[in-house]
């Protein structure tokens, strides 16, 4: 429990990290900066702690969770960005943190987590991700309407569409992947797959500083460093709250948890205000958290 309230708070303290860089630096720097320095820092840690016999043993058993990890993982940053640039803030944003189903139906129906019929712990489960879905669209339409007004009329519209796509898939694929990594046969495994994943992301972000040339200067930096230890610690500590609970609990609660979490952080430091749809979501969400959790029996 301990690695999930953990990964939880990273979270929260990523996603507030993202809001406050929001308009003072460059996205793209600094989502691209956040994923060569955390790479470059765990890259390190690897080499110092674990011996040439260990990577050979890890490689054969982890690389295809790395190889599959770490390219969702950088292009689910990657097209959010894209996203949110040709499309609208609120509906895109409300859309990818949908993807948390993705993972959660995974986990009941192909990892059979949750029994798959008519009994009470699937009903409950499947009330809960349901009520889940409705929190994160309430939540989200309430933050539309105080969020800044942005004219996307004149752009094409298949172009969001595609993006957005992209986002939620490669976001539902990269916690698909971290579920997966519930199999491997041991921790060292687990950090190795951690490992590669953010390594993999650091060598797909070079190419993209050289490419699309995005602004850096000492706020990209900062930001992008600060983000980098939020992102490691976070994404880094999931495999393990993985290890011991269900990802059908696992990932909806840690969506709604965080988003609540946000809210909150917005109405102590911005004075933010909850609408009618906020304070249905807010209500909705706590409801489902504890369906999700609900143990029967």
């Amino acid at each position: 429990m301990i690695y999930l309230v953990l990964s939880i708070l990273f979270m929260t303290a990523l996603a507030l990290g993202l809001r406050v860089s929001a308009g003072k630096a460059d996205p793209l720097a600094v989502t691209s900066i956040s994923r060569i320095v955390s790479g470059a820092v765990i890259t390190s840690w690897l080499l110092w702690s674990a011996s040439w016999a260990d990577i050979v043993r890890l490689w054969p058993i982890a690389w295809p969770h790395i190889a599959v990890g770490a390219s969702c993982f950088w292009l689910a940053g990657f097209a959010s960005i894209k996203a949110v640039n040709a499309g609208p803030l609120g509906i895109t944003w409300t859309t990818v943190r949908l993807s948390m189903v993705i993972p959660t139906l995974a986990s009941i129906f192909y990892w059979l987590e949750v029994p798959v019929s008519l009994n009470p712990l699937f009903v409950v489960r499947m009330s809960g991700l349901a009520i889940a879905v409705a929190a994160v669209v309430c939540i989200g339409l309430d933050r539309a309407k105080t969020a800044p007004s942005i004219n996307v009329s004149s752009q094409p519209i298949l172009p969001w569409l595609l993006w957005l796509g992209a986002a939620v898939l490669t976001q539902g694929g990269w916690e698909i992947m971290l579920r997966a990594s519930k199999a491997l046969p041991d921790d060292q495994a687990r950090a190795f797959f951690v490992s590669g994943v953010f390594a993999g992301a650091m060598l797909l972000s070079l190419p993209i500083l050289a490419i699309c040339r995005p602004r850096i200067s000492t706020g990209e930096l900062k930001f992008g460093g600060l983000i980098a230890v939020f992102s490691l610690l976070a994404s880094g500590l999931r495999p393990w709250a993985l290890k011991t609970i269900d990802g059908a609990i696992v990932f909806p609660v840690t969506a709604i948890t965080v988003t609540l979490l946000v809210l909150a952080a917005g109405r102590v430091v911005w004075k933010e205000k909850l609408g009618n749809w906020g304070l249905i979501g807010a209500a909705s969400a706590i409801i489902s958290i504890l369906l999700l959790t609900l143990r029967l029996g």
